[in-house]
């Protein structure tokens, strides 16, 4: 069987499991999983209630959603929140540890609760970042949803979940476009061809945390399609040498990366990496097509996101909006001075490289938003895939021809180019983390797989011929870490169970009790367990027979 001639239909099942593991994750998730999901919910409510008028410099949060937080078990990183505790927010042991009828008294209000109800109290705005974030995504949510109109909070959580699972799932579809567009390895007589489809979407949606951004309500899950259609486009304008078609590709590639950035302001990282790829393509090939097609890029995309720039700079004095640094300077507290910051993190203490590390390996879960984290062996695959293509690179540079390489790879060129961008940017972040706080910062590593496809990519082209080995081992890693810690991390920690020092839980004798028990209580469920257990064993049978059928086709070509 060739894959590629059934791209359709595997494309189709691929984006069916991925609606299914996200719904997964809908039906998990409390709805103050995350520490900001109070400010994405309270953006959707602003714009509902003042018929879409968006005002940042207005957007702190209400009393109504402040009221909200005692019906839902509340995210340990709420705690640097006094709002959040001085109106009845516990963390999921102390939710749990009340009585059943305390509990189920809470269900039924949490259930009842009206989400257009209007608020004319409003908390202090440093309490709420939210309201610097890009409008685009939190428009189409609430018209979308403005369609159903639920009347109830819940309905109304539940409706954006689902429909922002459906905008993320797109990038499935385009990722699968991708990975058809990219060529496998030359046909020799030891290997036949390799075809990057179908295994890259697979790798792809192996990934726990993509299903998080759907399940928190996050402007990521418009972000993560939009970032991966420009992405495409870019293959395809480095890939052309058709003028007029070039030409197309890179107008078509500037709009999406302006309309990238008012959904989600990393899109920025494409910036300057279209520069420094146009110059040095042009430079070394003596051709000024490809510093024309990336400027052309750059200035649709530049002449587009400029209105939002604006706003940025009057409501915060940063291009992207950030707040984090004038909120430090505010509070006197950490160092206000990010050249001094960063050479301490660097110099002196060597923090910063820890963040870094950290950053780069532990991408596969949830990031700082949550308390969940990951198994030790899939941490380590990462970390042994990175130092894979870092040696691969350098050996390559030092083999080859490297002008003629890099020409010979210009995408490859961009992504390593795109990719250190975009970290040194999350670098920047943590300074100003801890410019406020006075700690190094755990920033959010998953920020960089709105750029994954690039990502899978420099994977792929690096590390042939024995890819596939290495793809298989990944996928079979990620899938069993994701089924382990649905059954021994999620379910059991939201029915306030607790999570060992290692990730790694070990069942009380009061195990099989808590589980189901505390899920029926649980106010933001609207299945049973057994259900919701159903839908997790009918998605990992058919992801692993599925995922063992086609690395078993893939395994048979390299033969």
């Amino acid at each position: 069987m060739h894959t590629t001639k059934h791209w359709k239909p595997i494309t189709l099942l691929i984006f069916g499991l991925f609606l299914l593991r996200g719904a997964i994750n809908i039906l998990m998730l409390p709805p103050l999983e995350g520490s900001d999901s109070v400010g994405h919910l309270e953006y959707l409510r602003h714009l509902k209630v003042h018929n879409g008028a968006w005002t940042p410099h207005h957007m702190g949060l209400s009393n109504h959603a402040a009221k909200l937080m005692k019906y839902f078990p509340s995210n340990a990183n709420l705690q640097g929140f006094s709002i959040a505790y001085e109106h009845g927010a516990k963390e999921y042991q102390d939710f749990f540890a009340r009585p059943d009828s305390t509990l189920q008294k809470l269900k039924n209000e949490a259930q009842e609760i009206p989400f257009n109800q209007a608020s004319t109290i409003w908390l202090p705005n440093e309490e709420n970042w939210q309201r610097k974030h890009p409008p685009l995504y939190y428009f189409a949510l609430n018209a979308l949803v403005n369609a159903v109109n639920p009347p109830t909070y819940l309905g109304a959580i539940h409706w954006y979940r689902l429909v922002s699972l459906i905008m993320l799932a797109l990038s499935v579809i385009i990722v699968a476009i991708f990975s058809l567009q990219i060529d496998g390895f030359e046909t020799t007589k030891s290997h036949r061809l390799i075809n990057a489809f179908p295994l890259l979407p697979l790798l792809y949606c192996a990934q726990s945390m993509i299903y998080v951004v759907a399940a928190r309500i996050s402007n990521d899950a418009l972000a993560y399609p939009l970032n991966a259609a420009a992405i495409l486009l870019l293959y395809l304008i480095l890939k052309s040498d058709n003028n007029r078609t070039s030409l197309l590709l890179s107008v078509s590639c500037g709009l999406t990366i302006g309309i990238a950035f008012w959904t989600k302001t990393y899109a920025l990282a494409y910036l300057p990496t279209l520069l420094v790829s146009g110059v040095l393509f042009s430079y070394f090939s003596k051709k000024l097509m490809y510093l024309r097609n990336l400027a052309i890029v750059f200035g649709v995309a530049l002449l587009v996101a400029y209105p939002l720039i604006m706003i940025n700079l009057g409501f915060s004095g940063s291009i992207d909006g950030a707040t984090i640094r004038q909120r430090a300077i505010e509070y006197g507290s950490g160092d206000v001075n990010p050249l001094k910051t960063c050479i301490y993190l660097f110099f002196q203490s060597f923090d910063g490289y820890k963040q870094f590390f950290r950053m780069l390996v532990t991408r596969a879960w949830t990031g700082n938003w949550s308390n969940i984290g990951n198994y030790l062996p899939v941490y380590l695959a990462h970390a042994a895939l990175y130092a894979c293509i870092t040696i691969l690179l350098v050996k390559r540079l030092i083999k080859q021809d490297r002008i003629t390489w890099l020409l010979e790879n210009k995408f490859l060129v961009f992504s390593v180019i795109l990719h250190v961008l975009l970290f040194a940017a999350l670098v920047r972040l943590g300074i100003y983390l801890y410019m406020r706080s006075g700690e190094p910062g755990n920033v959010a590593g998953y920020y960089a797989y709105v750029f994954y496809p690039t990502e899978l990519y420099i994977f792929w082209k690096l590390l042939a011929p024995k890819r596939h080995i290495l793809v298989a081992s990944l996928i079979v890693v990620l899938l069993a870490s994701d089924f382990i810690g649905i059954i021994a991390q999620l379910l059991f920690y939201y029915s306030a169970g607790s999570l060992g020092i290692a990730k790694m839980v070990v069942p009380h004798p009061g195990f099989l009790h808590l589980l189901p028990h505390n899920w029926s209580l649980a106010p933001w469920t609207t299945v049973s367990f057994p259900i919701i257990s159903f839908l997790i064993i009918v998605y990992f049978f058919v992801a692993s027979s599925f995922a063992i059928y086609i690395l078993r086709v893939h395994t048979k070509k390299a033969g």
